[in-house]
């Protein structure tokens, strides 16, 4: 992975249970991380179905068609998914990585 630096996306509708997966030093994001990820997005409590899957396209979306940064491309997907009916699932997303790092796509101006 270090050769390409590649975003992972953890979308795990119950990614962990009962276990702090991101907060562990054995958890996936730390360990995406050493292991050459350039950044690791992925939720901290389950999530409901519709929330995770209008989240991946708001930030795909956000990330490679608008081409905005990490943390440009995450705040518009919670953004997007913010006011549904007292979901809360905008809140469990963690992003670890630069907030100012582009996609591929991004063309420099």
């Amino acid at each position: 992975m270090r050769s390409h630096y590649p975003l992972v996306f953890f979308n795990a509708c119950r990614p962990a249970g009962e276990i702090d997966w991101f907060g562990e030093s054995l958890g996936w994001a730390p360990q995406f991380l050493q292991a050459g990820a350039g950044a690791f997005i992925g939720t901290l409590w389950a999530v409901r179905s519709e929330s995770a899957l209008e989240f991946a396209d708001a930030f795909y979306d956000s990330l490679i068609a608008e081409e905005l940064s990490l943390g440009e491309a995450s705040l518009a997907a919670r953004q997007a998914i913010s006011g549904q009916h007292g979901d809360p699932s905008w809140l469990t997303y963690a992003v670890y990585g630069s907030p100012a790092t582009y996609s591929p796509h991004h063309r420099a101006s």
